[in-house]
């Protein structure tokens, strides 16, 4: 579907969004699906409720193994077919990220599907797996709170890695808290698909028939637990094992399950003795724990959640956001701590209309959050690419409170998104107040439904105002503690009760997956634990986890023995009911915490790392955490986007009905590797918006412009809504993930994708009448590929002719870097481009096709050129040349077009036409010895850096020069740090190793630009006597990440990474602070590195030996004639000194003789042979200056040995 993008130029290249693939309800389940759905829309809203639902109405009858339906086409049957959605919930559907599954929840149950068709993503008739989730007694006990009738629905559902283990976690209205390993999914569908190809679909949307019996067990769920009121809010932590959930009792729940080492011989211990308090305790994770986040007095329900990590990638605090708009901070781990609260945003672009007083302004709902870390924002180089347009085209708000940021709003941008389907009717500068509004029509949905609609349970909350802007309630939490006040609960006699084995899960197998039993309480005394902390947990773990360290969380402690089976289970010894210390603490009164310790500290650190995304109504925002009231330094801009997805008008009589509370970005996903996040409303539209973040912050109207948003696309686009969306109905989930290989397996069993496998995702929105809509996301911005992942589809595609079998494309493809691909690639698309758009093949390159893109590229966006294609410098245009040279040898073409005279001719006058602008000509002097000694110094270099900051820096600058060091050997981008492939391809803690003596170091570098093998390249560098010696700086640098584990960065910056033009310009601010604003790059200390070696003495083959050059490339390097060594020959001849001997006329002169000598002995006798090895040494004994010494030939038998000798000997001498 082609949009308005053509017509609309940006100042940056946005995500690319794929064709819009349509599944609709009738494609899927035939003609009368339909009618099926409206029959059931007008029970489900009509004068008798839900009452008048029929059973036929109503759900699927499940029939055969795990609930499959049989194939009934008949038409008095598609009631059963298609199934009954739920009304007022979270988001309901993912995607799997390891495997080519796809998850919706239909009321209380989970349906599977292989999507098929790449890149359509179709889903066949009949699910591929339903999955039951059953409620527990202790959901029976909660009942529910969205629908009393129907209390087990799900509210909930998300997929997500639990350590090594990929889990879909779902949350119920009963308080139910369900969890499955998504392999036992898959390899349960994957036992159906080998036995029977079933499930196939056909034109019609028909099943030729249903899925075939499984040989496996029928997936139950590892995890079941209840947190005592309707759960909405899911949060997955991989790195911590942690599950989080929030409530309607206002509270969030983190279930830390006990984690199992490697030696499982060890006894595990968390007794008094050894434990330092309940922190201590809860840490080692040695049982199961039960934390309670208990918030302040201050409090309303939280729809959505999240986690914070500290510094080592662990989580550390749970964030929350409340209806009313506000945001909770609380630490997971720690006693006695304030909950921080942040007031929701007074800005009255952010109010919302309700039914208070007609078109009365009030605080918006809160319903999303996201933590973005600050290593997750792309980087950017113009304010035009921060926001997507001028800064002096948005409009800069005043500050609310003084102590606020001051706060930009992109509305204004928002409106002249391409195709956006949101664009509103009206414009307006600050609030429009209701007097304005003079009509009905002119009032969009959103803002007047209310006045007719009422809230569902969970949305009907009275709006909480807070003036004093942002303020701390101080709150705490609690942690409930099963096994130290244990009653268990004995099973009933005549029950045929299984106790499940307990065993210790490691190498990836978390826990035991059919035995789930539940959690028991008993009364705890709290006089034994800190105020605002109590524990939780029921069982005897068997392995001791001292530490949170990656290395020893390999897995969970399961130990669920001696505990009453639950509902679900394969065993007949479900209890009933509930224990009585369980019923009383799932009914116990909430509870607050009036803590106020360390909040403002706790603030601090989270801000020097985060930007918190907050999602309202129909707004977002995004603000720093870091309080303004220092007035020495700017304060960074928050950003706001009011009215980002909307409604719009009314359209259709059933809108309004259905419609009914749908205002609410309660949808968030975050895409690292696209510097991608997505917001989703139940409206049915979607946002892409990219991250940035400025390289260099700049002032912008008394604040600094340093971290921003970019509006990029509004999903489904205009022109497909008005293709495929025109019976519109709310949105039932939105799912983002990688696009799959085919089958159910996906990506290789879920492992790691390659470099041959694209960086495309795929983003479904499943509509509550059961359309699917399906969309591909790339990005094909030239920027660092966040996890070190290239995209090389279009190569496969480019050799399918000749490598139709991936691996041998895999193969061809490794035989260059993948830096290089990367830059070759984008050369090559520049030139697909170009000849698509004047429909010429594009090869094997033709001279015509060539001249046109040469000139197309240098002339840039002018008349008659091909848009979207920048300007690029002529040296920029030669790399390319060089380029598709390379694509040609890839598809085996001649290259002789861009070789020859005439081309050569034709990029001469490319120079001539288009010299290199004044800035590209500015020196860049190599980084001498002196230089860099003085740049070290403190003393002169006087900078704003943090002090952790220098001494990385430091170290980094000493490696590059002793070392003759890349930058690119030294540095790495924020998210390469989250890759499992940095401690393989990276410099970690490891890498470096100190002699005992410290006199010298060894850095191993796991890969290098020389390292063709990838074997590893170990660089050893010696102490020196002076600030900038190597070793010294190393021994700092470790003692500053004493805390770091081996397989961790050896260098990383607070704020994530540590990128090559945060060392450089960080280096470059030193050298204007010593009075030499030069131009250095990242090249410039290797390059001072080799003029120093060559001044000193060293030989051109020394310097590659330490430089680790395999070519000429070394010549490059230094200056045979620099400035010093004129400089030194200069004070000799004004001094009238003889000169020392030339070492570089020497040299030439001794590989001169070389050749002599070698060609004096081709030929010759043997007594002619002696006397020109005793001449070869007398060449020797001239080089060192002593007439006296002989070349000793003892031992040597042959003249060819004694010639031998005398060559080594010269070589080593020179």
């Amino acid at each position: 579907m082609e949009s308005s993008e053509e017509e609309i130029e940006r100042p940056f290249c946005p995500a690319t969004v794929g064709p819009c693939h349509v599944q609709t309800a009738t494609d899927r389940f035939g003609q009368n699906a339909k009618q099926a759905i409206l029959n059931r829309e007008r029970l489900r809203y009509s004068l008798e409720g839900a009452d008048a639902e029929s059973t036929i109405f109503d759900w699927p009858l499940a029939d055969g193994e795990d609930g499959q339906l049989k194939d009934e086409p008949a038409t008095d049957s598609i009631h059963k077919l298609v199934p009954s959605m739920q009304d007022y919930r979270n988001n309901l559907t993912a995607l799997s990220q390891k495997y080519n599954l796809y998850f919706t929840a239909y009321r209380s149950y989970i349906y599977v599907y292989v999507p098929r068709s790449v890149p359509r993503q179709t889903f066949p008739r009949h699910a591929d797996a339903q999955i039951e989730t059953s409620s527990s007694p202790a959901g029976r006990l909660v009942g529910g709170s969205v629908d009393e009738k129907a209390p087990h629905m799900i509210n909930h559902l998300t997929v997500g890695a639990l350590g090594q283990e990929e889990v879909v976690v779902t949350g119920h209205d009963d308080g139910d808290v369900t969890a499955f390993y998504t392999k036992e999914i898959a390899d349960y569908i994957s036992s159906r698909f080998n036995t029977r190809s079933g499930n196939i679909m056909s034109r019609g949307g028909w099943n030729l028939s249903p899925p075939a019996p499984s040989r496996c067990k029928v997936p139950t769920p590892f995890f079941k637990e209840n947190v005592g009121g309707s759960a909405w809010g899911l949060a997955i932590h991989q790195q911590s094992r942690l599950i989080a959930v929030s409530s309607n009792r206002s509270e969030i729940t983190v279930f830390a399950p006990a984690l199992a080492t490697s030696k499982p011989r060890e006894q595990p211990c968390d007794c008094d003795v050894c434990c330092h308090g309940v922190e201590d305790k809860v840490r080692r994770r040695a049982r199961n724990w039960r934390i309670v986040v208990v918030l302040g007095s201050s409090f309303n329900r939280l729809p959505n959640i999240g986690f914070v990590d500290d510094e080592n990638g662990n989580a550390d605090k749970v964030i929350a956001i409340e209806l009313t708009g506000a945001m909770w901070l609380a630490n997971i781990w720690k006693a006695e701590q304030a909950a921080i609260r942040l007031a929701p945003s007074s800005q009255r672009l952010l109010m919302s209309m309700t039914k208070g007083e007609l078109l009365s302004p009030e605080l918006a709902q809160g319903w999303g959050i996201l933590p973005l870390a600050k290593k997750y924002f792309l980087t950017v180089y113009s304010e035009e690419e921060v926001f997507g347009t001028p800064f002096n085209d948005l409009e800069v708000l005043p500050k609310a409170e003084e102590d606020w940021h001051p706060t930009v709003t992109i509305f204004n941008y928002n409106q002249e998104l391409p195709d956006n389907p949101c664009v509103p009717r009206y414009s307006f500068d600050q609030y429009v107040p209701a007097d304005v509004l003079d009509a009905e029509n002119d009032i969009e949905y959103e803002d007047y439904h209310d006045l007719f609609i009422e809230h569902p349970p969970f949305v009907s909350v009275d709006t909480y105002s807070d003036k004093e802007g942002i303020v701390e309630f101080p709150a705490g939490f609690k942690i409930y503690n099963h096994e130290d006040y244990q009653d268990e609960q004995k099973s009933e006699e005549g029950e045929n009760a299984e106790s499940p084995t307990p065993s210790t899960a490691v190498d990836g197998d978390p826990l035991i997956g059919n035995n789930v039993s539940e959690w028991t309480f008993e009364h705890i005394d709290e006089s034994d634990y800190i105020s605002g902390v109590t524990l939780a947990s029921n069982f005897e773990s068997q392995v001791e986890l001292p530490t949170m360290s990656n290395e020893a969380m390999m897995g969970f402690q399961n130990s669920w023995a001696n505990l009453p089976s639950v509902e679900g289970s394969e065993t007949d010894s479900e209890s009933s009911e509930t224990s009585d210390d369980q019923q009383a603490f799932l009914r116990r009164p909430v509870e607050h915490n009036e803590n106020q310790r360390g909040s403002d500290s706790e603030l601090a650190k989270i801000a020097h790392c985060y930007q918190i995304l907050r999602m309202y109504e129909k707004d977002f925002e995004m603000l720093p955490l870091d309080r303004t009231g220092d007035s020495t330094r700017l304060s960074e801009y928050s950003v706001i986007c009011p009215r980002a997805i909307r409604m719009g008008p009314w359209s259709g009589g059933d809108i309004r009905t259905n419609f009914s509370d749908t205002a609410r970005l309660s949808m968030v996903s975050h895409i690292p590797e696209l510097f991608l996040i997505i917001i989703g409303s139940p409206i049915g539209r979607v946002m892409l918006v990219t991250p940035t973040r400025l390289a260099h912050p700049i002032e912008k109207a008394g604040g600094l412009l340093h971290y921003g948003l970019r509006l990029e696309w509004v999903l489904p686009r205009r022109s497909d809504e008005a293709a495929f969306r025109t019976w519109k109905r709310p949105l039932h989930g939105m799912a983002v993930g990688p696009v799959q290989e085919a089958g159910i397996m996906g990506t290789r069993e879920g492992k790691r994708r390659t470099a041959m496998t694209p960086k495309r995702y795929r983003l479904m929105l499943h509509y509550r009448n059961h359309d699917i809509f399906t969309y591909e996301l790339s990005r094909e911005e030239e920027t660092d590929d966040p996890l070190g992942i290239e995209s090389p589809q279009d190569f496969i595609d480019r050799v399918k002719h000749l490598h139709d079998d991936i691996y041998r494309a895999r193969v061809l493809w490794a035989g260059l870097k993948p830096s290089t691909r990367k830059t070759y690639n984008t050369a090559a698309r520049s030139f697909e481009t170009l000849c698509s758009y004047h429909k010429i093949a594009s090869w094997p390159a033709s001279f015509d096709s060539l001249c046109a893109w040469i000139v197309g590229r240098a002339f840039g966006r002018n008349p008659g050129m091909i848009k979207q294609q920048a300007q690029i410098q002529p040296a920029t245009i030669s790399a390319y040349l060089s380029a598709l040279r390379s694509v040609h040898i890839d598809l085996k073409l001649l290259t002789t077009e861009s070789d020859d005279d005439h081309m050569k001719r034709f990029m001469a006058g490319v120079y001539s036409l288009f010299p290199p602008p004044g800035p590209r000509n500015a020196p860049r002097p190599p980084i001498t010895k002196a230089m860099l000694v003085r740049v070290l110094d403190p003393y002169y270099a006087m900078t704003d850096e943090d002090a952790l900051d220098s001494v990385q820096f430091n170290a980094a600058y000493s490696f590059a020069f002793g070392g003759f060091m890349r930058m690119g050997e030294l540095t790495h981008s924020a998210l390469d740090e989250v890759s499992s492939d940095f401690p393989r391809t990276k410099l970690t803690i490891r890498c470096l190793t100190i002699s005992p003596n410290e006199d010298s170091e060894q850095l191993f570098l796991p890969r290098s630009k020389a390292d063709k093998s990838n074997l590893g390249v170990t660089i050893t560098m010696s102490t020196t006597n002076d600030i900038a010696c190597p070793v010294k700086n190393a021994l700092a640098l470790l003692r500053a990440r004493f805390n770091a584990l081996p397989d961790q960065p050896l260098f990383s910056l607070p704020r994530g990474g540590f990128e090559r033009d945060h060392v450089v310009g960080a280096l470059r601010r030193r050298f204007t602070a010593i009075g030499l604003p030069l131009h250095v790059t990242g090249h410039s200390l290797r390059r001072g590195a080799a003029q120093h070696a060559h001044d000193i003495g060293l030989t051109r083959d020394q310097m590659k030996t330490l430089g680790r050059w395999s070519s000429d490339a070394v010549d490059r390097y230094y200056t045979a004639a620099s400035s010093h060594r004129i400089f030194t020959l200069q004070q000799r001849f004004a001094r009238q000194n003889p000169p020392a001997p030339d070492h570089v006329a020497f040299e030439a002169t001794a590989r001169e003789q070389e050749q002599r000598l070698i060609g004096k002995c081709i030929g010759t006798g043997p007594e002619e042979r002696e006397s020109v090895l005793y001449w070869a040494g007398n060449v020797v004994r001239g080089r060192h200056g002593d007439g006296n010494t002989q070349v000793g030939f003892v031992g040597f038998t042959s003249w060819k040995e004694k010639l031998y000798a005398v060559l080594v000997l010269c070589l080593s001498t020179l």
